[in-house]
């Protein structure tokens, strides 16, 4: 996965796609761009290295049981640290 100046809305939305999660971006997070390649590593080691890079922070809220016995997408909130 290759990010070249894209805002985290995007890196967010291709993040969303390859995890099968739902990823919601505060308004306060939005100005900030990655340059980035990442080769393989799991959804919350990517979720780190941005906060490392940057002055963000996620929450991954648990996944609910639906009443048919399947479970929700993971929903994960990124926001301003």
């Amino acid at each position: 996965m290759v990010f070249d100046n894209e805002p985290i809305e995007q890196v967010a939305q291709r993040l969303s796609r390859m995890f099968n999660v739902d990823i919601k971006v505060d308004d306060d997070v939005k100005h900030y761009k990655f340059t980035v390649t990442f080769i393989d590593e799991p959804l919350f080691q990517i979720l780190d290295l941005l906060t490392i890079a940057t002055p963000i922070s996620y929450q991954a809220l648990p996944r609910t049981k639906n009443p048919d016995g399947t479970f929700s997408k993971q929903k994960i909130i990124i926001e301003k640290n």
